[in-house]
């Protein structure tokens, strides 16, 4: 007959803890690794452009899923805007929504990344 071990509570609760704690670390590594690139798009709306018309290119990035990070707006010679967008958002698939917005002149792609842990 096999001889059956029994684990006393404290080395039970340690485990657990142990693998909560496991997990917990993984998963924010995970979460770093994955934001570690920002995708950004800078985006460049036409130079006869009212606040109504950049109200909608802005409410055309937020609905995408996009960020604005950064806005300059120039009186009467229109915006330029700086999007941070998730990992799971594709720049080709934004970068078409946006181009497809008559009030948008020119999309282009920046990448910034954050490497501090390395």
């Amino acid at each position: 007959m096999t001889k059956k071990y029994k684990m006393s509570k404290s080395l039970k609760v340690f485990l657990i803890i142990s693998v909560i704690a496991l997990l917990g670390f993984g998963g924010y590594n995970f979460y770093k690794w994955a934001n570690r690139y920002e995708l950004n798009l800078f985006v460049v709306t036409g130079s006869s452009i009212s606040e109504e018309e950049i109200a909608i290119v802005k409410n055309t990035i937020k609905d995408k899923g996009g960020e604005i990070k950064e806005e300059i707006t120039n009186e009467g010679l229109g915006a330029t805007f700086n999007i941070k967008l998730p990992w799971y958002i594709s720049k080709e698939k934004m970068m078409q929504e946006l181009r497809n917005n008559q009030y948008v002149e020119r999309v282009e792609i920046g990448i910034s990344s954050q490497l501090e842990e390395f």
